[in-house]
């Protein structure tokens, strides 16, 4: 297998998402479905700057050339001192020329993790895809910081939204636009299994378990809902490639956030 990822297209990936981040105020908006409303994903502008200080005064020391090479590995015996904790033993951690710390990991699968430490944000891209700079699931997480609540949400950027939260109950939210019909039932569907039906486009438990254990070991999943003034349904599918991986990546995460 070739990867079609080279380090600078990569470097270039990962800067222009982190420039991003830093010049919008990341929010996300998905459906205001009876009283579960999610906010509060990750404000930047509070975001404790020491850990990438002490990284870019590391790699300042390095007799590193740049025009060469964008990153820098850092060295495991230095992620104690560094305050870093990868997600995975087996990943390698990243500095970037610009300061961008990424721990980045490599799956059996061809799926690519692009963890940005200290922001909470991981991409999962599919190298062996036509575009393999492209998110095919992203994962972002944030605590309140009044109420020390955890917040997670595991999307596609589409149609499929799943949210972990420590306090309101997780739910699985599909569908794609603000004109979605909410009084007529939606449908759900992965590979040949059973479908799940329900009302208002969310999933809840105990349905949701058996919906994730489905996904995570599904090959695709079948979406039908209706949009407002239109007789007609809409049908999506998706793949599920690497939604397993950032499933479980997530869950990773979430225990780790303080």
């Amino acid at each position: 297998m070739q990867i079609a990822l080279s380090d600078n297209s990569l470097f270039y990936s990962i800067r222009g998402v982190l420039m991003l981040l830093k010049s919008l105020s990341f929010s996300i908006l998905i459906y205001s479905v009876s009283s579960l409303v999610f906010a509060d994903l990750v404000d930047l502008s509070n975001q404790n700057p020491d850990p990438l200080e002490l990284l870019s005064n590391e790699i300042s020391s390095n007799d590193l050339d740049k025009s060469d090479n964008p990153y820098t590995i850092v060295s495991v015996k230095d992620y104690k001192q560094l305050n870093i904790q990868p997600l995975y033993t087996d990943s390698i951690v990243k500095i970037y020329n610009d300061g961008s710390i990424v721990e980045e990991k490599l799956f059996s699968n061809d799926f690519y993790m692009s963890h940005v430490v200290g922001l909470n944000f991981i991409f999962f891209r599919d190298l062996n895809s036509d575009d393999p700079t492209e998110s095919k699931w992203i994962v972002n997480c944030s605590v309140d910081k009044i109420t020390d609540a955890k917040k997670c949400i595991l999307y596609n950027g589409l149609n499929i939204f799943y949210f972990k939260c420590s306090d309101e109950p997780s739910f699985l939210a599909i569908g794609n636009g603000n004109d979605i019909d909410l009084l007529r039932p939606s449908y759900l569907r992965i590979d040949k299994n059973k479908p799940f039906k329900v009302s208002q486009l969310v999933f809840k438990r105990p349905v949701l378990d058996n919906i994730l254990k489905e996904m995570t070991s599904g090959k695709n999943i079948y979406l039908r809902y209706h949009k407002k003034y239109k007789e007609s349904s809409y049908d999506d599918e998706v793949s599920l490639k690497g939604f397993s991986i950032a499933y479980n990546t997530l869950n990773i995460l979430y225990p780790k956030l303080k």
